[in-house]
């Protein structure tokens, strides 16, 4: 697991953070992820964090009847990284961040227990840029800090399930001394608690639950029909008092019109 510490310097005051999670190219909502773009190059994204399962990784994955349709309905795993390159595209054309999930993590499982490949990169062997080329890439399980907020997955913080009836209670009593955002759990929510520092000022910590970017039915057999999912993304604005970071989020939620295509509004601009 590896931290990396963001400073001042790499993420100044006004900066505004775009987060996507659990795209699961190739089997992301194409308009979906159209329209969350759209809007943050509206807003003026500076930064793009990618908090996990971008990819789907479904060749790779440690379910056998996921492993075996992917193979038959994707092909190889470059060919399933293909479809969606480019988001990734997109997001490296400013600071970009990239934190691997627990599909990423099937691919980092397969090239440890394959000697023939051992010590290549999971980006390697998907066929995208490196870390260093065009973004920043972290292991699975890793985190993004600046100051008291952290973005980090979630499958370290949930190991299995769906997060239960309020998820925001364990992010509290696991990590009660930062803000975490937080995907993998497919779920949009927020969640807040408020306690006294030690000169007596009250501080308020939180936990932001990030949805998904993801055509649900892609997920079926292994997730189940009846699924408590929502779609959405976060923006983050970053603004600094007393030299410390602060922050507005806002989680931009999807809906589905009666012909089911994906709409938002956010700022008075309906996206659809």
């Amino acid at each position: 697991m590896r931290v990396r510490r963001l400073t001042e310097r790499e993420v100044p005051d006004g900066s505004i953070i775009g987060v996507l999670s659990d795209v699961h190219i190739p089997h992301h909502d194409e308009l979906a992820v159209r329209l969350a773009i759209e809007c943050l190059e509206d807003v003026g994204a500076t930064h793009v964090i990618l908090n996990g399962d971008i990819f789907d990784c479904g060749p790779a994955s440690r379910h056998e009847g996921k492993r075996k349709r992917a193979v038959l309905d994707e092909g190889c795993l470059r060919e399933s990284v293909a479809a969606g390159l480019w988001i990734a595209e997109w997001a490296m054309s400013r600071p970009c961040y990239y934190v691997r999930g627990n599909h990423e993590a099937w691919v980092e499982n397969y090239i440890a227990s394959s000697p023939e490949i051992r010590g290549t990169t999971p980006e390697a062997v998907m066929g995208l840029p490196e870390d260093g080329f065009g973004w920043e890439v972290f292991e699975s399980g890793s985190r993004i800090r600046l100051g008291s907020r952290c973005w980090e997955h979630g499958d370290g913080l949930f190991k299995s399930g769906t997060g239960g009836q309020n998820p925001g209670t364990r992010v509290k009593a696991l990590a009660p001394d930062q803000t975490t955002s937080i995907g993998h759990l497919h779920r949009k929510g927020a969640f807040f608690w408020s306690s006294e520092d030690e000169n007596g000022v009250s501080r308020t910590r939180g936990a932001y639950l990030n949805g998904h970017l993801s055509r649900p039915e892609a997920h079926e057999d292994y997730a189940g029909t009846y699924l408590n999912w929502q779609q959405s993304f976060e923006i983050t604005r970053v603004y600094y008092v007393d030299g410390r970071p602060r922050f507005t989020t806002d989680q931009p939620e999807i809906h589905r019109d009666k012909r089911n295509r994906p709409y938002f509004e956010y700022g008075g601009k309906v996206y659809r």
